[in-house]
């Protein structure tokens, strides 16, 4: 089995606030400010190397997955961008996020190359928490505040998005396509796979106790991993919704009235990654740091991943590399 990334993040003290070169040492990852309001969604695209990750500032980064250096930028929303996806092989990137102090949001999708826009959706009352991009590149879902899921043709010229999804539900929080395009991974506190080309739900997923932040699919499309705000990971057969592995993280523990109780405190899990090497789950805690331990034997690595000063936004894995965003404006590589 392929292994499983996780982050779980939480808010912490001072942060480098200007941007600046790569680096690397023997005990910090290779590191670039990326964004320095904070940094908000990530996405990898492995067949081109390529990164993109989003942020606080409605500006959208494209990177070389291998140096973390850049190659464009995009003004791709008013005010705050909340989610980024890439195509297979990094052509194209969309978006989504705010467009100033209404709570209206909008959907784009830019050529990577020279940032041409490809496609716009503006909703007026909900904005898009995820998008993801077909691996071709050809169609682009979004979920939304307000719950509902929408999908589009990229070349349809300004036609109107398919609705998957009617508002009033639970808000989509988290996307992902299959490998090979036919499929698409939903959530809110539940997961939907859909079949993409009939436009139908093939099942629901359910065992998390709160909503799911993240989505990833393995490489060869036959699992299914969730991290949720109820502070737990899941991995599942993606054919039949069969779970195949549990790791519940703990957080701080916090006194109770006069001392007198103690109790857990679950944090929750806001990043998941399907990475090359084994299988391992890597989460993110009370020090800032990522965890990684085997999802077969449960062992921990006693050498945590180390670097970020405030919450980690999201994941993604690539070229054998694990890929991080955080709220302090770091992109860094382990």
């Amino acid at each position: 089995m392929k292994g499983v990334l996780l982050a779980l993040g939480f808010v912490a003290a001072s942060t480098r606030s200007e941007p600046g070169p790569a680096e690397a040492s023997s005990r910090e990852p290779q590191m670039v400010v990326a964004h320095p309001r904070g940094a908000t969604a990530i996405a990898a695209a492995a067949e081109g190397l390529v990164l993109a990750t989003g942020g606080l500032d409605g500006v959208v980064r494209l990177w070389n997955g291998g140096d973390l250096s850049p190659l464009r930028t995009v003004a791709a929303h008013a005010a705050e961008c909340y989610a980024v996806a890439l195509s297979a092989d990094g052509a194209r990137v969309a978006s989504g996020g705010l467009e100033g102090a209404t709570v209206g949001g909008r959907v784009a999708v830019h050529d990577a190359d020279d940032g041409t826009l490809l496609l716009e959706w503006r909703h007026a009352t909900a904005w898009p928490l995820s998008v993801a991009l077909a691996p071709d590149g050809r169609q682009v879902a979004a979920g939304f505040s307000d719950g509902s899921l929408r999908l589009w043709s990229v070349a349809a010229d300004g036609a109107p998005p398919v609705e998957l999804v009617a508002a009033g539900r639970r808000r989509v929080g988290a996307l992902a396509w299959s490998p090979d395009g036919s499929q698409l991974a939903s959530a809110t506190d539940a997961i939907t796979v859909w079949d993409v080309e009939k436009r139908k739900a093939l099942r629901t997923v359910s065992g998390h106790q709160d909503d799911v932040r993240a989505l990833a699919w393995s490489a060869d499309g036959r699992q299914l991993a969730s991290a949720s705000h109820d502070g737990s990971a899941r991995v599942v057969e993606s054919a039949t919704g069969t779970l195949v592995r549990r790791v519940d993280v703990a957080g701080f523990v916090m006194a109770g009235p006069a001392g007198s109780l103690v109790q857990p405190l679950r944090l929750p899990l806001i990043g998941v990654a399907f990475h090359e090497g084994g299988a391992t789950l890597a989460r993110a805690g009370a020090g800032r740091k990522i965890d990684r331990a085997h999802l077969v034997t449960g062992a921990v690595d006693p050498a945590p991943l180390l670097g970020h000063r405030k919450t980690i936004t999201g994941l993604a894995a690539m070229d054998g590399r694990l890929f991080s965003v955080a709220l302090d404006g770091t992109l860094r590589a382990w």
